[in-house]
């Protein structure tokens, strides 16, 4: 048996053939009957793509065979003048280049106005030049509809979006100018405040170093002294030594010898003093005895104790120990202390200390530095700061969306002024004035005088007066204008005042000084003696001189601001004049006779695969027939057939009835259109009371023939379904019989 998957893959196949072979019949089909055929989407983009292809192919590579068939014989022959003939090869390729270094001029000047005045980074500014350059070069060198909404780009900027753009553009310069600067002068002004902060701080340390300075060289003085007087000490404590050593020696012999008498008396009172204790003690050891054995009459004894007196004759012999020891007190006391007590003072009189007393509190202690608050104080400004950097940075963005809105404005108008009567027709141009001017030579009636309701509604295009929509467009634009025009001044005295300010304390603040300590201190000695009288006449011969100063310079603190650009002010004064004057619409009607779209339109003439479009003129034409009592087509002598055309097809309803009619009447009877072009017009206005029985006739003869097509087209494609579905009954009933072959 065969694979199922290649039998799923033959039915697929299979049916693919049936659907393109009756799809093919039904085409064929449809060509027999006049139909055009039915093709997928897919095979008209691939036939319009190798079309497009094949023709740019031989317009490259073989010019002279395409352009060729097309060449009209009033062609020039000379190569120049057919680079100035509109259709022709050289003129396109004219075109092209011309385009295409507009583009590049173009994305050049975007590209130095979004560096040098919008203040964009270079990559961003070359990224979105690289997209716009990419559209603007190419488009311009190769579309024509590209180089129609550039040229109608340049009349819009007269307009109110061409005011909120210049306004914006003045709004980002103020912004990325003034404003900047008036940021930059702030974090000056914060830089030299606090700069003045710690240039305050250490002059404040200076002044008390100066302060402190004559206290200090007292100091210094003193201790030199003190130096001078320890050597002087030292040099006399020498000189004293052999003095001290020989007072030792004598002490030492004084000593030995008061040693040696004090053995004599102690000698002499164990000696001497023995006779008188033994006669002493026999006495009391016999009236111990006799007590003891008399008992009670003890009292005999005392006799005894009377007896003993006798002993003191012994002591005669102490009177030459008492001598003695008086010698030995006489000498220690009177001699040994004095000499002890001389050297003492000698030596105690070479030993002094100087001390120095003095009170001074100042307390600078702080939780901070001031570098460290500096830095605070600057990232608290710049934080502060840096919401208005973001909203610059957002409407420099949003400025860049202006220009598209230029650009959709330039559209929408194009597509209202083809397909608008009442779109911006208010004026009387030039040419509803030669209109006029030619009727009147003709001897026929003139739209002039006009009446009060029509001066109020139209107006000449150089007229000072304004119509109703212009006065109203005119109090928004001067009400937007001082608003814009307030903000804007603002941040401009905001920046001139700022820097004038800065400018001033600069000129006025700056000051050098070098200010001396006067001397203001005097040392005093207390104390009395030779020493004391010796460093009073000493230091009384000089006193402390300050040799230091306070010097205080202001240059470094002194703010340096940034000078405003007085060019970029001068740029914003002559976009906020010319949004001015665009506001009171002295530039914005200029439009319709220096540079009139109509013009512009005119350039173009390829738009929507028609010969002509409608302008403005022709509008102002037919809007200015109002104003005539019998309105006819005598005013438009000048217009060709096709332009009669097209006006028949873009009739609006803003005309009466009855006007309308009346052309289409003159038209016909005329015979400049045929009756098909002006059957459904007819259909429209319901003629059929209308006088010229020839117009009615084609209305109605136009009338059957589009029953008569209708019928037709409705028996047609009945038809073309009974096909299809007996097709597709054939082709299901040889599926089945296919599938059940294979199966068996």
């Amino acid at each position: 048996m065969a694979d199922p998957l290649s039998i799923i893959i033959k039915a697929i196949k299979v049916k693919i053939a049936l659907n393109r072979l009756s799809r093919l019949k039904e085409n064929a089909v449809r060509l027999h009957m006049g139909l055009p055929p039915k093709t997928k989407w897919t095979e008209e983009c691939y036939a319009g793509f190798m079309s497009s292809l094949r023709t740019a192919c031989c317009e490259i590579f073989t010019p002279c065979c395409v352009l060729g068939k097309i060449k009209r014989p009033e062609v020039p022959d000379n190569c120049i003048k057919r680079i100035f003939f509109n259709g022709t090869y050289e003129n396109d390729v004219f075109k092209n280049v011309l385009g295409f270094i507009f583009g590049v001029l173009v994305t050049i000047i975007l590209y130095l106005i979004m560096v040098f005045q919008i203040k964009f980074t270079p990559l961003t500014s070359s990224l979105v030049c690289t997209f716009l350059g990419a559209v603007l070069t190419l488009g311009l060198a190769f579309t024509s509809q590209t180089r129609l909404m550039v040229l109608l780009m340049i009349p819009q900027f007269f307009t109110s979006k061409g005011r909120t753009f210049l306004l914006m553009y003045a709004v980002v310069l103020v912004m990325n100018h003034p404003v900047q600067n008036f940021n930059k002068n702030v974090l000056v002004m914060s830089d030299s405040s606090t700069c003045g902060q710690e240039m305050a701080f250490n002059q404040t340390k200076e002044v008390i170093e100066a302060a402190f300075s004559p206290m200090a060289g007292v100091i210094n003085m003193i201790n030199k002294l003190m130096d001078a007087l320890k050597q002087f000490a030292a040099l006399i404590r020498k000189a004293f030594t052999a003095l001290q050593s020989a007072i030792t020696e004598i002490a030492a012999v004084l000593g030995r010898a008061l040693k040696w008498l004090g053995n004599i008396v102690n000698t002499c009172n164990e000696k001497m003093g023995q006779p008188y204790r033994r006669c002493n003690k026999a006495f009391e050891t016999a009236f111990t005895r006799c007590k003891d054995a008399l008992g009670i009459f003890g009292f005999i004894c005392h006799v005894v104790k009377a007896v003993s007196y006798v002993c003191y004759i012994c002591k005669i012999t102490d009177l030459l120990c008492i001598i003695a020891s008086w010698i030995k007190n006489v000498v220690v006391d009177k001699i040994v202390k004095p000499v002890k007590s001389a050297i003492f003072d000698i030596k105690m009189m070479f030993y002094f200390n100087v001390t120095i007393n003095y009170h001074y509190e100042f307390n600078m202690t702080q939780s901070k530095s001031y570098t460290q608050v500096r830095k605070d104080i600057m990232n608290e400004v710049k934080e502060r700061l840096g919401s208005f950097s973001e909203f610059m940075s957002v409407m420099t963005n949003v400025m860049l969306f202006t220009i598209i809105f230029v650009f959709i404005k330039a559209v929408l108008y194009r597509q209202k002024y083809l397909n608008s009567d009442k779109f911006d027709n208010y004026y009387l141009t030039f040419k509803v004035q030669e209109v006029d001017q030619r009727r009147k030579q003709m001897g026929k009636e003139s739209i002039y005088p006009m009446t009060r309701k029509e001066k109020g509604k139209y107006v000449s295009s150089t007229s000072i007066k304004l119509v109703r929509s212009e006065r109203s467009k005119m109090a928004k634009g001067i009400f937007m204008l001082f608003i814009a025009g307030c903000h804007a001044a603002f941040y401009l005295m905001s920046d001139y005042g700022l820097w004038w300010l800065l400018t001033m304390l600069k000129k006025h603040l700056m000051l050098k000084t070098n200010n001396t300590v006067p001397p203001h201190l005097k040392m005093h000695v207390q104390g009395r003696g030779a020493m004391a009288d010796m460093y009073r006449a000493m230091i009384s011969m000089f006193d402390p001189l300050a040799q230091a100063g306070v010097k205080l310079d202001t240059t470094p603190c002194l703010p340096t601001p940034y000078e405003p650009e007085w060019a970029v002010y001068d740029e914003i004064g002559k976009y906020t004049a010319f949004s001015i004057l665009e506001d009171l619409h002295i530039i914005e009607r200029t439009k319709y006779n220096k540079l009139p779209i109509v013009f512009i339109l005119q350039m173009n003439k390829k738009i929507n695969n028609t010969v002509l479009q409608p302008t403005k003129f022709y509008k102002m034409a037919f809007d200015a027939g109002k104003f005539l009592k019998t309105p006819d087509l005598e005013s438009f002598d000048n217009l060709k057939k096709e332009e009669l055309v097209l006006l028949a097809k873009h009739l609006k309803l803003d005309f009466k009835v009855s006007m309308r009619k009346q052309i289409i009447k003159n038209l016909v009877i005329d015979k400049l259109v045929d009756a098909e072009i002006l059957g459904e017009e007819a259909l429209e206005l319901k003629v059929e009371n209308v006088d010229a029985f020839k117009l009615k006739q084609l209305a109605l003869e136009h009338e059957l023939k589009l029953k008569e097509l209708e019928m037709k087209e409705r028996l047609e494609m009945e038809k073309i379904k009974e096909k299809e579905d007996e097709f597709k009954l054939k082709n299901e009933l040889e599926m089945r019989e296919r599938l059940e072959m294979e199966k068996n």
